[in-house]
Parts: structure tokens; sequence; C-alpha cells
């Protein structure tokens, strides 16, 4: 298990496009303004997106989030931003956080004016650096809805293993009727370490 008190985490990433930084007050308007525009985007993958928080509950969120990376706990969140032109883009995350494997979950989603560019490929890459390189995690999962086909070719195309399909998972946020498969991806360190000289850049890391 890493001593948590030892971990001296960057805050920053920057690869060749993006920048993905801890979150900040004043990303709560243009958190609250890109998920208004996405959110019929996204609702058909997320039960979240079904209903807009009002903004303060994004307040609220924002400000736990920013706790939660000083204590390193819960989650470790970051906001994915464009370099050209500083264009807040979506949200990364290290969910499920368990210090004893330790391994956890990467989470994300893009404003829908911003998919299908190889954005996230790049966002979730750098954060595999991370999450192996600074936070010293063993193992890192991505759990996507088997019709995701969009979500799944992030881990596909970064080496994970198709380790499990549980079946009926869960029943459907907008139908509920229906029940959806969950596809479960893993990465171990070791797997993470062979592949790197395939890679077309190593993310930059900022403290």
């Amino acid at each position: 298990m890493p001593d948590l008190a030892s971990l001296d985490l960057p805050t920053e990433i920057h690869t060749p496009r993006l920048l993905l930084r801890i979150p900040s007050m004043q990303d709560v308007e243009p958190f609250q303004n890109l998920m208004a525009l996405s959110h019929e985007h996204l609702q058909r993958w997320m039960a979240w997106a079904c209903t807009l928080p009002e903004i303060q509950v994004t307040r609220e969120r924002m400000e736990q989030s920013i706790q939660f990376f000083h204590d390193r706990k819960e989650h470790l969140r970051f906001m994915i931003v464009r370099r050209s032109d500083a264009a807040l883009m979506g949200t990364s995350i290290f969910n499920f956080l368990d210090w004893d494997t330790p391994k956890a979950e990467i989470g994300y989603w893009l404003g829908k004016d911003f998919t299908g560019q190889g954005y996230m490929r790049e966002a979730v890459q750098a954060m595999l650096e991370y999450g192996f390189n600074e936070m010293k995690l063993h193992r890192i999962e991505i759990c996507t809805d088997e019709e995701n086909l969009a979500s799944r070719r992030i881990p596909e195309k970064l080496g994970f293993t198709l380790e499990a399909v549980l079946r009926e998972e869960r029943r459907h946020h907008l139908h509920p009727e229906k029940y959806i498969n969950f596809c479960i991806y893993g990465l171990l360190e070791r797997e993470y370490r062979g592949q790197i000289p395939n890679w077309s850049h190593t993310p930059d890391l900022m403290l």
C-alpha cells in the first residue's frame, strides 16, 4: 500500500493537445454550461445526465472534488481542457480508489462538440501514465455499457483486457423494462509497462 502522505501528486498533465488539471471553483459555470449543452447526448449512457443539476449542486460537487484530491480519497477528478483555445471539453476521474490493492476505475465523458476526434483516447492514455507512475496503482479498470461502442474502443485501443461481461447487470435508466450488459476491462501495471514503446507520446506532468 502506498504512503498517501508521501504521494506528491502533480496537479496538471500535458499532452500534445490537452491539459488535464484538477478542478477549481472557476470551473463551476463553464462546467454547468458544458453539461447543459451535452446532457441529451450523454443521457443514453449516463443516468446522471438525465437531469441537469442545479448550479449550487455543481458548485458543491466541485468543492468536494477539490477536497478529495487533497485528501487522496474517494476520487481524483481532472478537467479536460483543449490547449489551443482553453476550451473546457469534459472530465476524467479515478473512481472507487482502493489504496490497499492499489487500484482504481477510470471514468470519463466529453461534451458533444468534442467527440470523434481522438481527444478521449489521448486523455485516458495520460490518465494511465499518471495512475501507474504517480499514484503507484497496480490495476486500473474501465467499465462501460456493452452497447456503448465508442466508449469501449478506448480501453480496447489502449491494451486493456475485456475480463467480464456482466449480463443484465442493471436496469436501463431510460427504459426500465430493459436490462443492460456491463463490460469490465482491466489493465495491470506490468502490462502497461510492456506497451509504452508502442505509444506515440508520453504525457508531461507538472506539480
